[in-house]
């Protein structure tokens, strides 16, 4: 029996249990070879993926092809006959985590192999030159990353330079992937001045931080209040959930007395109404106790967050350095929404927002491309 670990799965080929190997499979081996040759012949990931994808090709469980399917698969030595057992440890609901090759196990043949040495080789040195020639750090900085989504389908905004030299904003949602065409039309929107209108508004913010702990710690208390004075969150939502279990038992019980005619169906329907209603409210209790409690937690880890921002950042908040900013922004909780002509921004203290464009606009690319 073929080790658990080792991907009985495997595209291209499918499990034989009377001989305990892998079989390959027709046309699925004919499209590993397309890919392996593909690749060789310096066809980006990408491209694979959305060949794949237009021409109706499935993938083993049915989806669709992505660049990561293609890596995985391309750089997997089972193609070439090399199956090893012990790669990782853990599962998918934990976390897998990779072993040293030492200890790798060669299980010798359960896969025959599909690719050529030759050709396994040819595409790591591809994906080689290919890593080297795409430095991991961008050439540009942006602020916002991670912190901004686009406010018609609310995809990230990611960060992008045209001309090696204009940085912009653009949501993700108008890019193509491998596996569909662009989902929004939003238009660039300039880096540096939404970036500078950003900060400058949370600069406000943060210029007097006993001013802003108070305002957390006034948050906190009108949270508490919300929930009911002296009430122990954590006490009432246990209480609530036991009381919501108890209603599938009350409901049995009324059913029973109605089987052996103890009540009337008028009294039954009416008992079952009011059960319904109840049940109905106690859930709304229940899901504003718990809203209330991520919100008591939340600011809780922004006053620590802030703390230790305003620790480190002794300077004029003017001359921060941008991971300082980013700090802020993480302390903050900041949430930008924005298109090429309005921005609003929400965190964990509230920040008065609604931002128009200037005669000439968030979004431009005139002198990009002139």
């Amino acid at each position: 029996m073929l080790p658990q670990g080792t991907g009985v799965g495997l595209y291209g080929y499918k499990w034989d249990k009377d001989q305990k190997k892998r079989v390959p499979l027709g046309f699925e081996t004919k499209v590993v070879e397309r890919v392996f040759t593909m690749i060789a012949e310096g066809v980006s990931r990408f491209k694979v993926a959305k060949t794949l994808n237009d021409q109706g090709v499935p993938t083993k469980s049915g989806g669709k092809w992505h660049p990561l399917t293609i890596k995985r698969m391309v750089t997997n030595p089972a193609y070439i006959g090399l199956t090893y057992f012990g790669r990782n440890r853990g599962s998918k609901k934990t976390s897998l985590q990779p072993q040293p090759q030492q200890e790798w196990k060669l299980l010798p043949d359960v896969t025959p192999p599909i690719i050529s040495k030759e050709l396994f080789e040819q595409v790591q040195k591809v994906l080689e030159r290919s890593k080297e020639s795409r430095p991991g750090r961008p050439l540009h900085d942006y602020l916002l990353t991670g912190h901004i989504i686009c406010g018609y389908c609310h995809s990230p905004l990611i960060g992008s330079c045209l001309n090696h030299r204009y940085r912009y904003y653009r949501c993700r949602g108008a890019y193509e992937t491998a596996s569909r065409g662009p989902i929004c039309n939003a238009r660039y929107i300039r880096a540096d001045s939404l970036e500078e209108i950003v900060w400058n508004k949370v600069r406000e913010v943060l210029e007097d931080p006993k001013i802003v702990l108070g305002e957390l710690h006034r948050q906190a208390k009108a949270e508490q209040h919300k929930a009911g004075e002296g009430l122990s969150l954590d006490k009432e939502i246990a209480r609530l959930q036991r009381k919501l279990r108890s209603y599938d038992a009350q409901q049995k019980r009324l059913v029973k007395l109605f089987r052996h005619g103890e009540v009337t169906e008028d009294y039954i329907l009416d008992e079952m109404n009011q059960l319904k209603k109840d049940r109905e409210e106690d859930e709304q209790h229940l899901c504003r106790l718990r809203e209330t409690k991520e919100q008591l937690a939340k600011l809780a880890t922004a006053e620590i967050k802030l703390n230790d921002f305003c620790a480190r950042v002794r300077q004029n908040l003017a001359d921060c350095s941008i991971e300082d900013k980013r700090l802020a922004l993480d302390a903050l909780d900041i949430k930008v929404v924005a298109t090429q002509d309005h921005i609003e921004i929400n965190g964990a203290i509230p920040i008065d927002l609604t931002a128009t464009p200037t005669s000439e606009g968030f979004s431009s690319t005139e002198q990009t491309w002139a």
